[in-house]
């Protein structure tokens, strides 16, 4: 007896052998471009049966795709989300963490940022604020086991499910993880963090009316302090005062520029 080959059987086992376990990220480039066009191909054709493919078959083939592309979707709402580039992103803010008390992705507006001192972790700074941001936001009494993302290129802190790694729980959300190894013109993200702290410490305060050439002193004491070396000091277009003058770190531009402190009241 000749028997027919199948072609959509074909595909079952060409998918089955392709799909990664759940815990498995790194795809290589041709692996992934062949589990895309199989996908989408199956997807395709199931769709256009036309009562070519029994209502029972394609039952079997939802059933056989479901769960694995279920475990595609949850890392990013696509049957291709396994193919995203979930490397470490440089968040743009390193100096405060985002808290929120809930697993979700980051809202429009960031409801609740904490400072990061020298040192500090992104987990450490939200457990610390926890009961200020439960009464803000409702959540567990007792901060559970947190974890960092990056969202719109700040540090996102939300609590870790407890069945997932935190690149996996990252990237169900469409976030990445933090690149802690990212350099800022030159300076290290704990380098920013402490730049950061100098310059927001009393002696450097908007409200200590300033000269510019004060701050531009202090800015330039808090750099050879930390040992940045790559970073410049400039007067902000807006720096028009004499007095009322306070240095802010821009780590994306890796400048120090000097602002007028609005509202002071100086002489």
């Amino acid at each position: 007896m000749n028997h027919q080959t199948n072609p959509q059987t074909e595909e079952f086992a060409e998918l089955a052998e392709l799909l990664p376990v759940p815990a498995e990220r790194d795809i290589p480039v041709g692996r992934g471009e062949l589990m895309k066009s199989t996908l989408y191909r199956t997807f395709d054709e199931a769709a256009r049966g036309g009562g070519k493919t029994p209502v029972s078959r394609r039952r079997r083939l939802m059933w056989r795709i479901g769960m694995p592309v279920a475990v595609l979707a949850a890392a990013g709402g696509t049957v291709a989300a396994v193919l995203i580039d979930d490397s470490p992103t440089q968040p743009e803010i390193p100096t405060a963490a985002y808290c929120n008390s809930t697993f979700a992705k980051a809202p429009e507006k960031v409801l609740y940022g904490v400072p990061l001192g020298p040192g500090q972790t992104p987990e450490a700074a939200c457990a610390a604020a926890w009961d200020t941001l439960v009464s803000m936001q409702g959540g567990p009494a007792v901060a559970p086991e947190l974890m960092t993302c990056v969202a719109k290129d700040i540090l996102w802190v939300v609590p870790k499910p407890a069945d997932r790694t935190v690149k996996d729980a990252c990237a169900s959300l469409g976030l990445t993880l933090p690149d802690y190894e990212a350099l800022y013109h030159g300076a290290t993200m704990d380098q920013v963090r402490r730049i950061s702290t100098l310059l927001d410490s009393r002696e450097a305060s908007p409200y200590r009316c300033l000269t510019a050439d004060q701050a531009r002193a202090i800015a330039e004491h808090a750099l050879a302090e930390v040992g940045i070396t790559t970073w410049r000091v400039e007067e902000g277009f807006e720096t028009t005062r004499t007095r009322g003058v306070f240095p802010v770190a821009v780590p994306g531009d890796g400048v120090i520029y000097l602002r007028n402190a609005s509202g002071a009241d100086c002489p």
